[in-house]
């Protein structure tokens, strides 16, 4: 099974091992994959994401954009699961990246070390 390697810095290419994902279709699929795979240590809200990214569509609209560019992300990213599921099962409310896919994010790996460096600092002062 091949796993998500994403680097968010720059121009946002995501790989399964060494295969990169281009067809994206739209830039708000890009985000939005880009949004779940920094929030995937938790789940979030299917009508908190329709909101923020469809933010001048009625709830029924975004609600609908939504489910439409899940789907695509499924579609897009299938052939490198080996049966496995993009998202976990956490509802009807809420969508989670599969935790078990995610090799690396390069912006969480990022912020991980800013954190460490600053609990570092905050020990000299201390």
């Amino acid at each position: 099974m091949k796993k998500i390697r994403a680097k968010l810095l720059g121009q946002i290419p995501y790989y399964f091992e060494d295969e990169q994902i281009t067809d994206f279709i739209t830039r708000k699929n890009r985000f939005l994959f880009a949004y779940l795979l920094m929030e995937n240590e938790k789940p979030v809200g299917r009508n908190y994401l329709a909101s923020l990214f469809w933010p001048d569509a009625s709830e029924g609209a975004a609600l609908h954009n939504l489910r439409q560019s899940l789907s695509t992300l499924r579609r897009l990213c299938s052939p490198y699961l080996g049966g496995r599921e993009l998202f976990r099962n956490v509802g009807d409310e809420d969508i989670q990246i599969n935790n078990d896919l995610v090799d690396s994010v390069d912006a969480l790996e990022i912020h991980a070390g800013l954190s460490e460096l600053l609990q570092i600092e905050r020990g000299r002062k201390g």
